[in-house]
């Protein structure tokens, strides 16, 4: 395991330099009402764009976006896709204030395996190595974990839920022991608070 002795976990508020956003298309669980959230993702990407740069991940540039105010705040990246959940199958990022940031790549399991994650579970590797993104990959894809399963203060503390880790069909092998050590090791972390309802 790489050394992170310096490295932190940020706090969900800190700046980011680009936010992920996945394109609904109709090979996702959005396909039945593609039109309807493809509106709703219009929206999202304006929102994002007017503030800071947009990650646009997809097989094809949306034509919704064709002509989008704030295109020029758009690095589209064309890779395949299963769905939009950027937040439980991104890089999970380490910063440090000298050296360029560690990319974490877990692996996503489409939440315990209930829906197709093929594609998105190699949307990080891909992404690296198109050069996009700064910072050193970490292969962390032994062990299964959603972002949007940990929340970080950005001072050594993370949230969790027992649910969620510790359902079988993420991690099985593994005890509540082993996995907070996992965690407190990857992630030079202070203390695990698990929340179990």
């Amino acid at each position: 395991m790489m050394e992170i002795k310096n490295y932190y976990l940020p706090a969900e508020w800190h700046p980011q330099s680009y936010i992920q956003l996945p394109w609904p298309h109709k090979d996702t669980d959005w396909a039945y009402m593609l039109e309807e959230v493809e509106k709703c993702f219009l929206e999202i990407a304006t929102h994002i764009a007017q503030r800071q740069p947009l990650l646009l991940v997809a097989p094809q540039f949306p034509a919704a976006l064709e002509n989008f105010a704030y295109r020029d705040n758009i690095c589209y990246i064309p890779c395949p896709t299963n769905d939009t959940w950027a937040r439980d199958h991104g890089f999970i990022t380490l910063l440090q204030n000298e050296s360029a940031p560690l990319l974490l790549d877990f692996c996503f399991n489409g939440w315990g395996m209930k829906f197709a994650a093929h594609k998105d579970n190699l949307i990080n590797s891909h992404l690296f190595k198109t050069g996009v993104l700064n910072g050193d990959y970490i292969n962390c894809r032994n062990f299964v974990l959603e972002g949007g399963s940990i929340e970080s203060d950005g001072e050594g503390t993370l949230l969790t839920t027992s649910p969620c880790l510790l359902a079988p069909n993420r991690n099985d092998t593994l005890s509540r022991k082993d996995i907070e050590a996992y965690l407190m090791e990857r992630f030079n972390l202070r203390q695990v608070l698990w929340l179990d309802y």
